[in-house]
């Protein structure tokens, strides 16, 4: 039985009955004319539903009616053209329709295409991905207020620095709720919030952060403005050593690591750039003490050393066990530095 298909630049006036493939659930519609009268009987068995349109085609599609004929939707995926975007959002923001209703949409990727959220409402939507160059934090902001819905998985897509405060304020629009996040192309000013606590000493911002993800960092603007790559990564390692379960410790000269007592929130990071050697190997000691899960992917030459160094003597003396002095050396030396692992 037909589970699944993908239209390219597919003719839609004569679409398939129900009669025909009955146990269709997943639909891929590339660059195609769609009518939304030969999809409609089709539309409302299909879980997953990917469109994807760019410049090469025609389409002027009501999103609102393509939706609302597809109810048990559990996983949309919509790539528009970056020229449509504004036409759209405009567009739907005078439309005085009722946003459409997907209980049971559970993943959720736009690309070019935030003006979705403004047309749905997806109380059980647990993993968002977007995608583009541009973000309309009121309309996310909107989304989740009406929503309500208790995101797990948050994947950012969002390049250039000049964007840095509306990343930062769309993130503190997410829930608590958020455990895993994956971030693309986006570099330095804006790691500074995921160091901020409450007032009970808890995160401030995505407190039950358990898995980060930093995929193909690129720092955009002109070369001259450009701020090293291996600076921006100096930044996310301060992010890393002050949520994972770690204690910076030195004995006579040598810094190391060890498993801090208390249980951390962040036990996995996986990072895909360009790394110094002193950040490849400082992530190699944070996974041999036990105190995080790493996974980096490095390919190329390492990056040439930060201006300065997360690695340096400003670390919070929470998070250090100093021994600068003679007697705190002779003490770890006695056996109490066993499960610290050298830098």
């Amino acid at each position: 039985m037909l589970q699944e298909v993908c239209l390219h630049s597919f003719p839609m006036s004569q679409f398939f009955s129900q009669e025909q493939v009955p146990a269709l659930r997943a639909l891929q519609i590339y660059e195609c004319q769609i009518e939304l009268h030969a999809m409609q009987p089709i539309l409302l068995q299909i879980t997953n539903l990917d469109l994807r349109f760019d410049s090469r085609s025609s389409v002027d599609l009501d999103f609102h009616a393509l939706l609302s004929y597809a109810p048990v939707l559990s996983q949309l995926t919509v790539y528009s053209d970056l020229g449509r975007t504004s036409s759209y959002m405009s567009r739907i923001q005078s439309d005085t329709r009722s946003r459409v209703l997907l209980s049971h949409l559970r993943r959720l990727h736009l690309e070019q295409s935030i003006f979705i959220l403004d047309i749905i409402t997806a109380p059980n939507l647990v993993h968002l991905h977007l995608e583009g160059y541009s973000l309309h934090s009121k309309v996310v902001d909107a989304f989740l207020r009406r929503s309500q819905c208790n995101i797990e998985s948050l994947h950012l897509d969002i390049g250039y620095n000049s964007i840095a405060s509306s990343i930062i304020e769309l993130w503190r629009q997410m829930p608590h709720s958020v455990t895993h996040l994956a971030i693309s192309n986006v570099g330095r000013m804006i790691w500074v919030p995921f160091e901020e606590r409450t007032t009970d000493g808890r995160f401030s911002m995505f407190p039950q952060l358990r898995h980060f993800e930093l995929q193909d960092l690129e720092l955009g603007g002109s070369e001259r403005n450009r701020v090293p790559l291996s600076r921006a990564v100096s930044e996310i390692m301060r992010v890393v050593l002050k949520r994972c379960g770690a204690r910076k410790t030195r004995v006579r000269g040598r810094t190391g690591y060890r498993r801090s007592k208390t249980p951390p929130v962040l036990r996995r990071v996986d990072i895909c750039c360009p790394l110094t050697r002193l950040q490849r190997r400082t992530l190699s000691v944070l996974s041999q003490c036990g105190a995080l899960d790493v996974c980096f992917s490095v390919s190329g030459r390492p990056a040439r050393n930060a201006d300065s160094d997360y690695d340096g003597d400003d670390s919070d003396s929470e998070e250090e066990d100093s021994s600068d002095d003679s007697d705190n050396e002779e003490d770890s030396s006695g056996g109490d530095d066993d499960d610290v692992v050298y830098i």
